[in-house]
Order: C-alpha cells, then structure tokens, then sequence
C-alpha cells in the first residue's frame, strides 16, 4: 500500500479536501498538523513556503490542494471515465472553490468590510447553486456518472464551510443535500469524519 504523509494546519481548510479524497479511497494517512503559531519554524523547509504538502512514500513531494486531491482521485479511481466526465468533474470543482474563496475572504477581512463580502459570497453561492441544482435530476445522488467522484468530495468538503456559516444554505437546494447526505454515508468517509480533530475553519 502506498504510503501517505499530508501536512497541513491544525484545520480543515484547503487541506479537508484531500483528507477527504484519502478517505474515501480508504487510503490511511499520516495526518500531520501545525498549529499557526508553530508555521513559520517549518516553513522554509516546506516546497513553496506553502501547504498542503502531500508527501508520497517518503520521497514524492506534491503541491497544491487541488492537483493533490486530483491526482489522488486519479489514482484511486474517483475520477472520470473519459474526457467529458473529467470536465464534468472539474467544473463541479471550480463551482465549489468560486464559493469557498468567496467565504475565506469574509473571515480574514477587517471587520469594517466584511459585511459587503457576505452580501457578495451570498451571491457567488446562489448564482452556483442555482445552476447546479437546476442540472440535476431528482434522485440523483452524485453529480458526475453513478459513482462516487471528486466532484462529489469536493462538495462535501466545501459545503461544510457553507453550513457552518449558516445551517440551513441547503434549504432551497434539495438535489445538492441529497449528494452531500449521500457522501457522508460512504463508510470510510463517516469513520474518517467522526474521528477527525474538531476545528471551527
């Protein structure tokens, strides 16, 4: 079995995607975590002065929370079947990062612009929703094919964020609940997520 090492901050993050994806590739992992104070001391030993790191093996380094989760699902057959189920799989992607960056803007923004961020993560998340949830069949319980994928995951993983937000941002889109509900019944999903370090981001 391969082994993995992820190293990320002691949240969920840009790093909760790729956590996911290994759980749902029943991949067990070194999951490693920096609290923010203690960063800057590994930090220029880490390519890119950045993280996530994913380290494959003990000598495959990766970079990039979305080209990891890419290339492991990639790996671990979570992808798409051809070129248009992998297009498929990224647009799915890129709705959801569109939403979450328009979110971690909120919480890093001085307080006197934050408000005008809402107002405008708000519409960011509506506009997506809208078209997401409008190409889906009822019923449906994944967005690309019949099976389980990183459109899936990445969802699953950004939504969390929306939720926490406000419970109930799912309200009005019932076909894009009923695929998160569907990803967090996935067994090694649910055991990674009930035993998972709880964080507030």
């Amino acid at each position: 079995m391969t082994k993995y090492e992820l190293k990320y901050f002691n949240v969920r993050g840009r790093g909760e995607i790729i956590r996911i994806t290994l759980a749902a590739a029943d991949q067990k992992f070194k999951d490693t975590r920096y609290e923010f104070q203690d960063w800057p001391s590994h930090k220029q030993d880490t390519p890119g002065k950045a993280l996530p790191v994913l380290i494959v093996d003990d000598k495959t380094v990766l970079t990039q929370s979305i080209a990891i989760a890419r290339y492991l699902s990639k790996k671990h057959n979570l992808y798409g079947k051809d070129d248009c189920e992998c297009y498929k799989i990224d647009e799915i992607i890129d709705c959801f990062l569109d939403i979450f960056n328009a979110l971690v803007k909120i919480k890093f923004a001085p307080e006197n612009m934050k408000e005008d961020l809402k107002v405008k993560y708000k519409e960011t998340y509506v506009r997506i929703f809208d078209y997401l949830e409008g190409n889906l069949k009822t019923g449906q319980t994944h967005f690309v094919g019949q099976r389980l994928t990183l459109a899936d995951i990445s969802s699953f993983a950004f939504l969390e964020f929306c939720i926490t937000l406000d419970a109930n941002v799912l309200k009005t889109y019932p076909k894009i609940d009923a695929i998160r509900e569907t990803v967090s019944k996935v067994p090694s999903i649910a055991e990674y997520l009930e035993k998972r370090p709880k964080t507030d981001f």
